[in-house]
């Protein structure tokens, strides 16, 4: 009898745990058919993020964050490296403008690199339709998706069509949730003077400031690296 009850025992916890782990893997597996059953062409994720980032613009006034910056050089003469926190501001519909908080180490790089890209970027800004991610200025390949705790993405390269200073090359990560770029590892089309030939831009997983529609203060997830 005791031997029965013991193998009645462990029938039972085999039962309990089978009814809990069926389950678990059940919702993952439903998960990954959903985001399956949802992949979408190159063009109709374009066509998706560029009808949500037009509504994301509309209703945007105003928003303040703050980034950091930190640039790392390896070569002739030496290594060098450079940090900036910057407090950057948006106002509709096209005016962007940057507050160096504080900045450490080589001057050089803070002048000449960091600075200047502060200044391009606040250009562009006034040239919006020029370097929008539009299929007006780039062209896209689907290159496949990836996932990670928090979200799913559809991974694109980006071709510019013209050579341009206000736009780049390589590949940007879209949310397969509400299609706002999340991640963009790039390099200019047409290198600016003060970035040697080879330079790239990394960008981490952080969404961009301007996703934001209400005004207020933030601090950014992530920052930006640029890395020559």
């Amino acid at each position: 009898m005791g031997l029965w009850n013991e193998g009645f025992r462990r029938i039972q916890v085999f039962v309990l745990m089978a009814a809990t782990v069926l389950p678990l893997q059940l919702l993952a597996q439903q998960a990954q058919n959903e985001f399956k059953a949802q992949s979408l062409t190159a063009d109709q994720i374009v066509e998706r993020m560029t009808e949500r980032n037009r509504e994301r613009s509309e209703r945007l006034q105003h928003v303040t964050s703050i980034r950091h910056y930190h640039l790392e050089y390896h070569g002739f003469p030496g290594d060098r490296a450079a940090s900036m926190e910057v407090e950057a501001q948006f106002d509709a519909p096209g005016s962007k403008s940057f507050r160096v908080l504080s900045q450490t180490g080589s001057k050089l790089l803070i002048d000449r690199v960091l600075k200047k890209l502060l200044e391009s970027e606040s250009d562009a800004t006034k040239h919006q339709h020029n370097s929008d991610l539009t299929v007006a200025n780039y062209k896209f390949e689907l290159k496949g998706t990836e996932k990670n705790a928090n979200a799913s993405y559809y991974v694109l390269a980006v071709e510019p069509r013209a050579a341009s200073k206000y736009l780049y090359r390589g590949q940007v990560w879209v949310d397969a949730n509400d299609f706002a770029v999340a991640r963009i590892d790039a390099q200019p089309a047409v290198n600016p003077s003060f970035i040697r030939q080879g330079g790239a831009l990394l960008v981490p997983a952080a969404k961009p400031d301007c996703l934001q529609d209400s005004p207020g203060r933030r601090r950014d997830p992530g920052h930006r690296l640029r890395r020559i």
